[in-house]
């Protein structure tokens, strides 16, 4: 795993300084401490910052070129299928490393941008054709290795990581606020937007081409619902098993040690068991709970049950206790992201991999299991939308009138919550009502905290836009297809796999994730809905391929999720500095929030008179970017806690 970065100066051939692609390249030292590398050559500049996984040894020192010095290659990410392919091109190229960059050069040469259909793995590159004067980027089928790229007149530049493009002096810190408005619905920046209005992210399966002069952005890959009909469930159930033994076992590929993050989920549990059957090796675990408010009772920890999966596999177990102490790291892990990112579950996993790097250097993870078998509440509820919107409007009412009486919670998993949440999304068409169900910060608040100027500005705009262009993408699939290629394309890599690879880098830590495997991923596209989701069965088809294999208290039990109680901080250790972070002077910096509409908004929930977690927490981390970003030029991790913010 590594950091790359880059400069193209495309159309008059102006040499790339040299000093200024070090800049870049020293702002990606946390995803590469273990060697770093450049070429320089007119037009063009590649730079390097590595994670050493495969060959360790000098050979495998990147940029990397081929045999006559006419392509290079930046890479960051693992080919897993690499011995497959690289058995195959070994009769025509000759191999000076063990390391599977060299297998995407000769690929290059043999099939050119083609290449990316035979790569299995995560990625993100940069090959330059030397011949051809031509610029090739890429990001795997999934998006779970980032890439960012600005252009500007004649250059073009990317990097993992969208730091390094700040420190270009013709790559502004000024804000998009249409990627604002949906950060505050989605909790995240969905590509190709960044938070920046010069840089823009390269999305899942897609490729960038420059070339005379030129840019261009296209896919390469697309997720289809292929379905099968009339295969017998237990033969889904075998074939889901043997394709999630041969996903764990490409991914063990390593010459450093392994280890896995154990939620205590059916996800994480599962690629425990089967690690454990392919490895040789006692497999190491890392867990994390809370401690402290909103912890008690359980609500929140999930440690009885990876000690339950660890004990049955005899895995060399690992846990901590966190207590709500978010003020101490949230500069550091809001420093990572780049852009203001507020899905809270990103602290778990900052603790979790600091952890595991103690031991590891590369752990496998759960992400993506849910998504690829139908895993989240949401899926039963949207099987259930067409119907509740087909009702006649009297009835609709009846059903609303009903569920007065059944009380909300703060747990966004508890039975009210749910009920709640789906009557009040469940409006217009079924895309509206998901889209709905998909925005953490409703429109009509977001233009209440929104300045006059921003609001007048944003008229119109639809912050979960991406979210309702990928549920109507394919409008003659079945319709939890479409649900599903929704989650795959805007939520997983835009939400899950961002936090899941900034978390891990953080600490120099690689991170794997099987079902994110496109095998996996298009496989589990070919169950038919009734077969994946009979029911309110979630995950119905991979419980019956994981049985005899996980015990049934793991399989079975209620779905918790992997979160933490911010709700709860808010109102208790961490409301000194949210009133600090969200007071009129700190608000009027920014210009974008009406400081008086805010407060109400805060006391109101911490008087507890209702709930706004998640604008209050979006608000909170946008302050502390917008404190690192944009008011400061802060290039290193910094050493402050949020009192030295607030």
């Amino acid at each position: 795993m590594c950091g790359i970065c880059g400069v193209y100066n495309l159309r008059h051939g102006q040499p790339v300084d040299r000093a200024l692609l070090g800049a870049m390249r020293a702002t990606l030292r946390h995803r590469g401490p273990d060697d770093e590398g450049m070429h320089a050559d007119g037009p063009i500049g590649l730079a390097f910052r590595r994670l050493a996984i495969l060959d360790l040894s000098p050979a495998g020192r990147q940029p990397m070129t081929n045999e006559d010095g006419s392509l290079w290659v930046a890479y960051n990410g693992e080919v897993y299928n690499y011995p497959e392919l690289r058995k195959e091109l070994e009769p025509r190229h000759p191999f000076r490393s063990r390391a599977d960059t060299e297998v995407i050069l000769h690929l290059y040469e043999e099939h050119g941008d083609a290449c990316l259909e035979r790569l299995r793995g995560m990625f993100a590159f940069a090959l330059w054709d030397a011949r051809r004067r031509r610029l090739l980027l890429a990001v795997d089928r999934l998006g779970i290795k980032p890439l960012y790229y600005a252009q500007s007149g004649d250059a073009l530049a990317f990097a993992s990581e969208a730091k390094a493009l700040l420190t270009l002096p013709w790559v502004t810190r000024q804000i998009d606020p249409r990627a604002l408005d949906a950060y505050l619905s989605l909790l995240c920046v969905p590509a190709p937007m960044s938070i920046f209005k010069d840089i823009r992210r390269l999305p899942p399966g897609h490729k960038l081409v420059a070339e005379n002069g030129a840019v261009s952005v296209a896919p390469y890959w697309d997720m289809r619902f292929d379905e099968e009909r009339g295969v017998p469930d237990v033969e889904w159930a075998s074939r889901t098993r043997e394709t999630l033994r041969d996903a764990v076992r490409s991914h063990l590929l390593s010459d450093v040690p392994l280890g896995v993050l154990l939620s205590g989920g059916i996800d994480s549990s599962a690629i425990v068991a089967l690690m454990s059957q392919a490895s040789g090796e006692r497999v190491k675990t890392f867990s994390i709970g809370f401690a402290g408010p909103g912890a008690s009772g359980g609500a929140y920890d999930e440690l009885e049950y990876a000690r339950v999966v660890a004990k049955q596999f005899n895995t060399e177990h690992h846990e901590m206790t966190v207590e709500p102490k978010a003020a101490d790291i949230l500069p550091r892990v809001v420093w990572h992201f780049d852009e203001p990112f507020a899905n809270e579950t990103a602290i778990p996993m900052y603790y979790v991999c600091q952890m595991a790097r103690q031991h590891v250097t590369v752990a496998l993870g759960g992400v993506g299991g849910d998504e690829a078998f139908g895993g989240y509440p949401r899926y039963v509820a949207a099987k259930a939308l067409p119907l509740y919107l087909g009702l006649l409007s009297p009835l609709r009412d009846m059903v609303r009138l009903a569920t007065r009486a059944v009380p909300r919670s703060a747990s966004d998993y508890s039975l009210g919550t749910r009920l709640h949440k789906f009557l009040d999304g469940a409006t217009g068409s079924p895309e509206d009502a998901y889209c709905n169900w998909q925005t953490a910060v409703p429109s009509a608040l977001r233009r209440d905290v929104y300045a006059p100027a921003l609001r007048d500005a944003l008229d119109g705009a639809d912050g979960a836009r991406s979210v309702r262009r990928a549920l109507t993408a394919q409008p003659d699939e079945a319709w939890l297809n479409r649900v599903l290629r929704a989650d795959i394309t805007t939520y997983l890599p835009d939400n899950l796999l961002t936090y899941s690879d900034r978390m891990s880098m953080a600490h120099s830590l690689e991170l794997r994730v099987p079902f994110c495997d496109h095998r996996v991923m298009e496989f589990a596209a070919r169950i038919p809905p009734s077969v994946k989701l009979p029911g309110g069965d979630m995950k119905h088809m991979l419980k019956k391929a994981l049985e005899g294999l996980l015990p049934r208290e793991i399989l079975y039990r209620r779905k918790q999720g992997f979160s933490v109680p911010v709700g709860e901080w808010l109102r208790a250790d961490m409301a000194p500095m949210t009133r600090a972070l969200l007071s009129r002077e700190r608000l009027s910096r920014a210009g974008l929030f009406d400081a008086a509409v805010v407060e109400r908004v805060r006391e109101s929930h911490a008087r507890g008179q209702g709930n706004y977690t998640h604008l209050l927490w979006a608000l909170i981390i946008f302050q502390v970017w917008h404190s690192l970003y944009v008011e400061n030029t802060i290039t290193s991790e910094p050493a402050l806690s949020l009192r030295d913010i607030a």
